[in-house]
């Protein structure tokens, strides 16, 4: 993951100084690295100001930036995600546990899921 994290795009994947350095920003990020022949070239888009320097990574799935970068997208609700093309699959709670049911063969105790959701340890989906 460590050495997944820091390789770059170009050439097949490369470990390019100076790129892995600037971290990621989804809305606002500093500079933007190209690949110009066999040179990375770097180039600001706004202002930097003492602190730490954003690129972005682009437009990844949530799924490809969780196993590339080990971080996705912050969220405080289910309704606040995005999905892209290549995401994981929200499943609602009930559906979750309907099918924990007919894979074992089990049903889960009724108050299960209303305990869950009170703790604040699950959201139930849409």
């Amino acid at each position: 993951a460590v050495v997944m994290s820091r390789v770059q795009p170009w050439w097949g994947g490369s470990l390019v100084p100076y790129v892995d350095q600037a971290n990621h920003s989804w809305s606002r990020p500093h500079v933007e690295f190209r690949r110009r022949g066999r040179e990375v070239v770097g180039k600001t888009v706004r202002k930097i100001l003492p602190g730490e320097v954003f690129q972005s990574y682009g437009e990844l799935s949530t799924a490809d930036v969780l196993y590339r970068y080990g971080f996705a997208p912050s969220a405080r609700t289910a309704a606040e995600i995005l999905p892209l093309p290549g995401d994981c699959v929200t499943i609602g709670a009930q559906h979750l546990l309907e099918a924990v049911a007919e894979a074992t063969g089990r049903q889960a105790p009724a108050n299960r899921l209303p305990l869950l959701v009170s703790a604040g340890l699950i959201d139930d989906s849409p």
